[in-house]
């Protein structure tokens, strides 16, 4: 696996500088830690074995899905795997 796409359209913009509050915050992908013997910081992008990239697309939209064709499987340099996980009602956390 090459890295791991993670798509939702309340993903902040690639090129956000700040997360706004009805965002899904990336700090748990983009942001880093401190190492508690070195106390040096740590990226969570490059710290884990599959990078994670995140990309705000709402997939209900159909010019969403042709960017997504576009932007994700006309770059791969290999099979694409797509899971969808839906998290309303029932799924989602309360």
């Amino acid at each position: 696996v090459e890295r791991c796409m993670l798509v939702d359209r309340m993903w902040p913009r690639s090129d956000a500088t700040e997360v706004l509050p009805h965002q899904m915050n990336w700090e748990h992908i983009y942001g880093h830690h401190y190492d508690e013997q070195s106390g040096a910081a740590i990226d969570y992008f490059t710290a884990w074995p599959i990078p994670l990239h995140t990309s705000k697309q709402n997939l209900k939209n159909r010019a969403s899905m042709r960017n997504l064709q576009r932007v994700i499987a006309s770059r791969a340099s290999g099979p694409i795997v797509l899971l969808a996980v839906h998290l309303c009602g029932t799924l989602s956390m309360r």
